[in-house]
Order: structure tokens, then sequence, then C-alpha cells
């Protein structure tokens, strides 16, 4: 996570700016896309919003699920993926948007725990995706799907510019 303590330069103290409560990207439906929008997530959440052990573990989860849509979701290469994360109190919630097909029943996979030896390549994603996230939802919303996935973190920290305890008051000097 960032550090949010003011740095002393030379005379002047440079402030970091709040971080950014929300992400958001738009990416095309193929796994060089998936890799661009998983570097940026990965910034967002070391510089704003959570320990190194949180963050992997949601990129991990969006990884799987991300590139579970790039695979096997329909998507044309005429449509997009959508990503937004925003942070709440103690967590972090992930939508992913498709324009894609509905999944079969429309409802999610169900993890299925099998002999590790016994799966074919890639038969981990679902049950690696329920393992690691606290709640994951599907809605289908025409056109497309809409994947939730919300996870706890500890110690998420407070959005406010930081002033320093030493920092002098400041006079604007009107009136109350």
């Amino acid at each position: 996570m960032r550090s949010s303590t003011p740095e002393y330069h030379g005379g002047h103290t440079v402030i970091p700016p709040p971080p950014s409560k929300v992400f958001a990207s738009r990416l095309a439906p193929d796994f060089a896309s998936v890799r661009g929008a998983l570097k940026s997530l990965s910034a967002w959440l070391d510089n704003n919003v959570c320990s190194a052990d949180q963050s992997d573990r949601i990129e991990l989860t969006v990884a799987e699920a991300l590139n579970n849509v790039a695979e096997h979701g329909g998507v044309t290469s005429h449509q997009y993926i959508t990503l937004f994360a925003r942070q709440e109190p103690s967590a972090i919630r992930i939508v992913i948007r498709d324009q894609g097909k509905a999944y079969p029943g429309n409802a999610l996979p169900k993890p299925k725990v099998q002999n590790a030896l016994d799966l074919p390549e890639g038969g981990f994603g679902w049950m690696l995706i329920h393992t690691l996230a606290d709640e994951v939802s599907y809605q289908r919303i025409e056109p497309g799907n809409v994947l939730t996935i919300l996870f706890s973190v500890e110690n998420t920290p407070d959005i406010r510019p930081i002033v320093p305890a030493n920092c002098p008051k400041i006079s604007t000097n009107r009136p109350q």
C-alpha cells in the first residue's frame, strides 16, 4: 500500500493525493487486454487500497474471471468487457460486465472439488474464484452478464486528504 505519510523535500512538503475509491477499465475480449487491465487494477490496489497479500488474492481471482470471459464467454471482437472496482468500508467490490452469452441456466457454475489429478487443464477456475472471494454473484442483464465479486479486506484506508499533526492552521481571514 502506498504510504500516506507526507514527505519533506528541500523546505517544502509533498502530501500524496488522496487515493481513488474507484477503478474502471474497458477492455477487448482477448488475453493481452486482460493482462493490461490486470496490471492497471494491481497498481490501483497496491497504491490506494490494500496490502500486497490482499491485492494478490483479488488480482488472481479477477484474472480467473476475466480470462474465463475472454476464453469461454462468447464475447466478439466488436464487443467489450468492463471491469469496475470500488472500495467500500472493509471491502473491495469487483464488477465485471460483458456482452457475451449467458451462463447455462442463468446461474454460475458450482465449484467442484475433485481430485486435482483428475481435472482437465483449466478445471480449477470456478473453484479458485469461490475459494478466494468472500461473495460471488451473477445476473443476466441484457445485453450481457454481470459478475460481482466481493472481498473483505482489513485496514482499508480512510479516503481523506492527510494533514500532518504538526501542520500549522491556516487562517482565511474570513468572518464566520
